[in-house]
């Protein structure tokens, strides 16, 4: 899904950051087409990472205005043998990873006196 937006963004003429775990990403800037998109490698379950992703994010095209949170991971572990470092792992990237980058977005956005959307994104 995530490609998908980025290559629907860059294709309505945003300036587009993705940020991925993977360092092997760059591979969707050649499906954005050579300008006006980037890569930040980066892991959203990390507790403090958020406004330091931002700060990479606006390094090529300044603020950011518009966030949309699509990362998300959910191995497929059957029930009995998930554990409460599974759970944990999974809380951290979907619910927790969205959180504080929408806070860290929001908080940059107030600094810089400018407005902007975040778009929200889950799947089962």
């Amino acid at each position: 899904m995530g490609r998908a937006i980025a290559v629907r963004m860059r294709e309505a003429g945003a300036q587009v950051v993705v940020v991925d775990k993977n360092p092997d990403t760059a591979r969707i800037l050649k499906e954005l087409g050579p300008a006006d998109a980037a890569v930040v490698v980066a892991d959203l379950s990390e507790p403090h990472v958020h406004t330091d992703i931002l700060a990479r994010c606006a390094e090529p095209f300044g603020v950011p205005t518009i966030l949309v949170n699509d990362a998300g991971i959910y191995p497929n572990v059957a029930l009995l043998d998930a554990t409460p470092e599974f759970f944990d792992m999974v809380y951290a990237t979907n619910l927790r990873g969205l959180a504080l980058m929408s806070i860290a977005f929001s908080r940059q956005l107030l600094a810089a006196a400018g407005t902007g959307s975040i778009v929200n994104i889950a799947s089962v």
